[in-house]
């Protein structure tokens, strides 16, 4: 997996801590380690203690869920516009930005 995305332009991880098979924190401590690709995390409702272990672990941003797609778009549009200027101010390497346009709807009628 670590290969696919080391080869892979990624702009942004939108990274579950809930995962079937596999510990989120443990994926974003691995991914801060090895890139510097903005993370931000999707945690479970309200609990401050989450919020705190993400950032501790290189997240950039957390969102608790559940939350509007808006608030999730914005968080994104957020965080890439930072990577961006660390990249032009050489702070960062340089990642391919994409604009992120409106979310889709969500077919299943339920909130993320």
């Amino acid at each position: 997996m670590f290969q696919t995305l080391a080869a892979t332009p990624i702009d942004v991880v939108l990274l579950n801590i809930l995962m079937p098979g596999m510990d989120g924190y443990s994926l974003c401590a691995t991914l801060r380690q090895t890139s510097d690709v903005p993370i931000l995390l999707l945690l479970k409702q309200g609990c401050t203690e989450e919020i705190v272990r993400g950032f501790e672990l290189g997240a950039d941003d957390c969102l608790c869920q559940p939350f509007e797609p808006l608030d999730l778009l914005l968080r994104i549009q957020a965080v890439l516009r930072r990577t961006a200027w660390h990249a032009l101010s050489g702070r960062a390497p340089a990642l391919i930005h994409r604009r992120v346009g409106p979310p889709a709807p969500n077919p299943w009628g339920m909130m993320m």
